[in-house]
């Protein structure tokens, strides 16, 4: 997969076309883009929190990767816990896809809000979807349907980071920047959640929650043992899940805080630049006009 996402990077730039036909202006050839890159982005406050959100938003993924060795703890066969999975992942690619279209609707509608606001819903759902699939009827030796529904939800709602969150940055940076801006508060969040997530839920299950590792079969196992890893991982998990969806709706209310203005201040700056490049054509065509204009003989 590595490789072919490698090889699909490379057709993509490849068959790039310029802007107008013409490479558009960025400081991307610059030795210093980097840092003007960083330095622009931690101007805005909105660019803070959306570190936070990022950082946050891994949370549940990070947890996820202990989902099919719960359900099987649980009872729940190879295939279906498998299943189980698949339809997450389903329900992220649905929720990525026409969650965009319904995002750009919205903040058509609604320039300032629309965005914001999509993002709390959409947070909120996740967490009531959370809450009933890790605090409601576990999934004891097979998953019902409404286990699956939860597990759709939890997906789809998942989403957020390319319908919602990149717009955000988008609108709160300069174009030159926003490649760069959100590749390092990506990379920021990504490091600090792999370096946090992944220990604080080994942590939680084993010495917090009572997990015992085991080399026996889930068929061979001691029942108290199997349901106790079950309920260790299963407790893990929703602190994960539920915890880290509850500060990332705290972090998407904040944005009603610093997200208008801040694209409000972008907009007037992007609308002072066009105007200081318009007024600078208009003086080179003046000036080329002039340079043009046949001398006139004196006899």
């Amino acid at each position: 997969m590595g490789y072919a996402w490698i090889i699909l990077g490379v057709l993509i730039v490849r068959n790039m076309l310029p802007k107008n036909g013409r490479p558009i202006a960025s400081v991307g050839a610059k030795s210093s883009s980097m840092w003007a890159g960083l330095t622009d982005a931690f101007k805005a406050r909105t660019t803070i929190v959306l570190i936070c959100v990022l950082f946050i938003s891994d949370s549940p993924c990070v947890a996820f990767n202990y989902m099919i060795i719960y359900l099987q703890y649980c009872g729940v066969s190879n295939h279906m816990a498998g299943v189980a999975c698949a339809v997450t992942m389903v329900g992220a690619a649905i929720g990525g896809s026409l969650g965009g279209l319904l995002v750009s609707f919205i903040d058509g509608r609604c320039k300032h809000y629309g965005l914001i606001s999509c993002a709390n819903v959409v947070i909120c759902i996740r967490l009531v979807a959370c809450s009933y699939f890790f605090f409601g009827p576990e999934p004891r030796g097979g998953l019902r349907w409404f286990h699956f529904l939860e597990l759709a939800i939890i997906g789809a709602t998942s989403m957020t980071a390319g319908c919602i969150d990149r717009p955000i940055m988008a609108h709160v940076m300069k174009k030159e920047f926003q490649a760069s801006s959100w590749s390092i508060c990506r990379c920021i969040a990504g490091v600090l959640s792999s370096s946090i997530f992944y220990p604080l839920c080994g942590y939680l299950s084993e010495t917090v929650f009572g997990y015992i590792p085991s080399t026996d079969s889930f068929e061979t196992m001691d029942i108290v043992v199997r349901m106790g890893n079950a309920s260790a991982l299963r407790k893990s998990m929703a602190s994960l899940f539920v915890g880290g969806t509850a500060l990332n709706i705290a972090c998407y209310v904040a944005f009603f805080f610093t997200y208008p203005q801040d694209k409000k201040n972008r907009m007037e700056l992007d609308e002072k630049l066009k105007q200081v490049e318009e007024k600078e054509k208009r003086e080179t065509g003046q000036t080329a006009a002039g340079s043009a204009a046949p001398a006139t003989v004196v006899k």
